[in-house]
């Protein structure tokens, strides 16, 4: 699957076009403020804390306001009770060395090992951290980073743990920013799947071939 990135959606997305003429849908990460990109479904992506406070950012967590409507929305990990809302669930089975992924853990043999921490630069990382405590997994240290955190500074650094669990998002910029963390053979990544609900991709499917969807 070809994968572009840009700020500039349109851009981006003319660039994929025309060095993968073939393509026909074109999946956008954080499109749905993006005006200028033409789109014919738009999805609406939140977790168990829904809209939060209302606002949008920087003072609260939204990109649109709440009375943006859109064709489908997905909780990842919440209730559905609303029309045209859909499940998703993120899910594991192992764990992988940062500095070889081809060094595994199961779940179940990581939860033999003492001394674990969690550390994770994302938007809710205390799902993160119940994901991990749900695999059996005793945590000695979870620490939440911001979201988006640029490593600026190691925050591995401080910790004592034999094991340091981050997250497949976090793991990008780790392999990559400085030798000191790149390095640091106590960092295990936790791969995830999105498990969407059956009824949401058979909907997109039927809208994409111009059906109307229950």
């Amino acid at each position: 699957m070809p994968l572009f990135i840009g700020r500039k959606r349109v851009a981006a997305a003319r660039a994929l076009l025309s060095a993968h003429p073939e393509v026909n849908v074109i999946i956008s990460d954080d499109g749905l403020q993006h005006y200028a990109l033409g789109r014919k479904i738009e999805i609406q992506l939140s977790d168990s804390r829904g809209h939060g406070n209302g606002w949008l950012l920087p003072a609260g967590p939204l990109r649109e306001t709440v009375s943006r409507k859109s064709d489908f929305y997905v909780i990842n990990g919440g209730q559905t009770i609303i029309e045209n809302t859909f499940g998703m669930q993120l899910d594991g089975d192992f764990v992988e060395q940062l500095t070889d992924r081809n060094q595994r853990m199961t779940f179940a043999e990581l939860a033999a090992k003492k001394n674990i921490a969690a550390v994770a630069g994302i938007g809710n990382p205390q799902r993160f951290f119940a994901m991990l405590r749900a695999k059996g997994l005793t945590l000695a240290t979870m620490q939440a980073l911001p979201d988006h955190f640029d490593f600026s500074f190691n925050p591995f650094e401080s910790i004592t743990a034999d094991i340091i669990l981050i997250t497949e998002k976090d793991a990008v910029k780790c392999a990559t920013i400085t030798d000191t963390i790149s390095q640091d053979q106590r960092l295990w990544v936790v791969p995830v799947e999105a498990t969407l609900d059956a009824a949401l991709i058979k909907n997109i499917v039927e809208k994409l071939r111009g059906h109307t969807t229950a």
